[in-house]
C-alpha cells in the first residue's frame, strides 16, 4: 500500500512537472511568435512607407516631366527669335533688352533639363563609358570651383568595368553631388568620390531601398561628405524637385533631383545615406555595358 502511494506520488510529480514544462514552453512559444509577428509588422510599414514614397516620386516624375518638356518647347521657340531679333541691327539699349531676355530664357532652359532628368524624360546618349577617367576630369575642373576650405578626393578601384550612361549626364551628376556636399560643409572638410565595382544579386535588388534595381553588375559611385549631415524627414524628401534647405536664391533644389532622374534613367539607381552631425554619402548605381 505504500509503495503503491509512492509510486502515485512520484507519477503524479512528473506530471506536474511535464505540465509545468509544457505550460513554460507555450509561453515562451507565444512570445517568440509576437516578437517575430511585431518583427513582420514592422517591416510591413517600413515596405508599405517605401512604396508610398515611390509611387509620390513617380507621378511627380511624370508631372514634372510633362510640364518641363512643354516649357522646353516654348524656351527653344522664345530663344529663337530672340537670337534673331539680336542678329539684326537694332540700337545699343534695345540688344542690352535682348541680352538680358537671352540670358533669363537661357537659364529658364537649364531649369527645365534638370526637371526633364528627373522627370526620366532628358534626350541621354548611353555609351560606353570610362568611370575612372570621367571621374579624374571631372574632378580637374571641380579643383578651380570647390572652395579653398574643401579637400577634393578620388579614389577609383583597378579594372572598373565600363558602364553604359550618357557622359555628359554623368559629369553633371557627379558636379551637382559634389557641389551639395561641399556646401554641407560648413568651415573646412573633404568630399571624397570612389567608385567600385558591384554585382547586385536578386536579394540586395528586392532590398535596394525599392528602387527596383534589376540583379547583375554596376558601377557603384559614393560621393561622401563629412558635412552637418541631414535630419531623417530631411533625407527623406532630398531627392524631391525644388526642395532645398539652402537659403540662397540661387539654388533651385533641382541638383539631387536631375541626379536622381539620369540615374534612374540610365537604369540604375541613386540612394542618400546620412545623419545628423555624421555627414552624408549619395551613392550612384549604374549598369555596367553589356
Amino acid at each position: 500500500m505504500i509503495l503503491w502511494l509512492v509510486v502515485a506520488g512520484l507519477t503524479l510529480v512528473v506530471i506536474a512537472t511535464v505540465a509545468v514544462w509544457q505550460q513554460r514552453k507555450l509561453k515562451q512559444q507565444r512570445r517568440d511568435f509576437e516578437a517575430e509577428l511585431a518583427e513582420k509588422e514592422q517591416e510591413l510599414l517600413a515596405a508599405e512607407k517605401v512604396h508610398a514614397r515611390i509611387q509620390r516620386m513617380e507621378s511627380l516624375g511624370r508631372l514634372v516631366g510633362g510640364v518641363a518638356h512643354d516649357f522646353n518647347n516654348l524656351f527653344y521657340v522664345i530663344l529663337g527669335n530672340l537670337e534673331l531679333l539680336n542678329a539684326r541691327s537694332i540700337d545699343e539699349q534695345s540688344r542690352a533688352h535682348v541680352s538680358d531676355a537671352l540670358s533669363a530664357t537661357k537659364k529658364g532652359s537649364e531649369l527645365t533639363k534638370q526637371l526633364l532628368a528627373f522627370g526620366r524624360r532628358s534626350h541621354l546618349q548611353p555609351t560606353q563609358t570610362d568611370v575612372a577617367e570621367t571621374l579624374q576630369e571631372t574632378s580637374n575642373m571641380l579643383e578651380h570651383v570647390l572652395p579653398k576650405t574643401v579637400e577634393l578626393v578620388v579614389e577609383s578601384d583597378d579594372d572598373l568595368w565600363p558602364v553604359r550612361v550618357d557622359r555628359s549626364g554623368l559629369e553633371n551628376a557627379i558636379l551637382n553631388c559634389v557641389l551639395n556636399a561641399s556646401d554641407a560643409i560648413e568651415s573646412a572638410g573633404q568630399v571624397r568620390i570612389t567608385a567600385k565595382n558591384k554585382r547586385v544579386d536578386t536579394r540586395d535588388a528586392a532590398m535596394h531601398d525599392g528602387e527596383e534595381i534589376v540583379a547583375g553588375r554596376y558601377v557603384l559611385i559614393s560621393v561622401i561628405d563629412d558635412g552637418v549631415g541631414m535630419e531623417p524627414a530631411v533625407a527623406e524628401r532630398a531627392f524631391e524637385p525644388f526642395f532645398t534647405t539652402k537659403r540662397s536664391l540661387d539654388s533651385s533644389g533641382l541638383g539631387l533631383s536631375s541626379v536622381f532622374g539620369f540615374c534612374r534613367q540610365s537604369g540604375g539607381g541613386c540612394r542618400i545615406e546620412t545623419s545628423p552631425g555624421a555627414g552624408t554619402t549619395i551613392q550612384l548605381l549604374l549598369p555596367v555595358q553589356g
